[in-house]
């Protein structure tokens, strides 16, 4: 879930009640600085919209690449079912289901 701030920044944060995991505290994404297009439209790299959703999708997950808690994101993503939208540990929506498709299937 995206949560945007008063200064107009949005950030990463788990859609759960839980405690949130040390990890998420570590998240390059955490501390990205989103820009607005020029209809006011926030740039998410992790949340592509239609159109350029692949050229977006791509500097997303170049910079899920640099993150120390790539995998920590890429698990709790899987555990949690994150299979319709968005880039969670350098990965795409259709490349968790196919993960999820194998170690069903292992």
């Amino acid at each position: 879930m995206l949560t945007r701030s008063s200064e107009s920044t949005v950030k990463h944060q788990p859609d759960t009640v839980s405690k949130v995991d040390d990890w998420h505290e570590q998240a390059q994404c955490r501390d990205y600085k989103f820009q607005r297009d020029d209809k006011g439209e926030v740039f998410n790299p992790w949340f592509p919209k239609t159109g350029k959703a692949q050229d977006v999708t791509s500097e997303g997950m170049k910079y899920c690449a640099a993150c120390p808690v790539a995998l920590d994101c890429l698990v709790w993503a899987l555990e949690k079912r994150e299979l319709k939208d968005g880039i969670y540990g350098g990965t795409t929506p259709s490349q968790r289901r196919a993960m999820l498709k194998k170690k069903k299937a292992a």
